[in-house]
């Protein structure tokens, strides 16, 4: 498979290979995309056999900051009576 690089891409590539990290740019750029596949495992296949590691809600929530966050809104909804009143009903 061939694919253009651009140039900006093809530095990285050989600086990585000049850093003496990887032996040939095809090292560095196959190291790049497993690094890529692993970060969005539901989306690419296993890579060289390696296991997974499955992403859950929480992970997915947590990387994008937006656990426990609700604005505008009460600062604690737990404890606040007067936020509860209602609720079930």
């Amino acid at each position: 498979m061939t694919h253009d690089v651009p140039s900006e891409y093809e530095n990285i590539l050989r600086n990585a290979v000049a850093s003496g990290r990887f032996e040939t740019q095809q090292a560095a750029l196959l190291y790049a995309l497993q690094l890529l596949a692993q970060q969005q495992p539901a989306n690419f296949p296993n890579i060289g056999g390696q296991v997974r590691n499955e992403e859950t809600a929480y992970d997915a929530f947590h990387s994008l900051s937006v656990i426990g966050c609700m604005k505008p809104g009460p600062s604690d909804l737990a404890t606040n009576s007067e936020q509860m009143n209602g609720f079930g009903r």
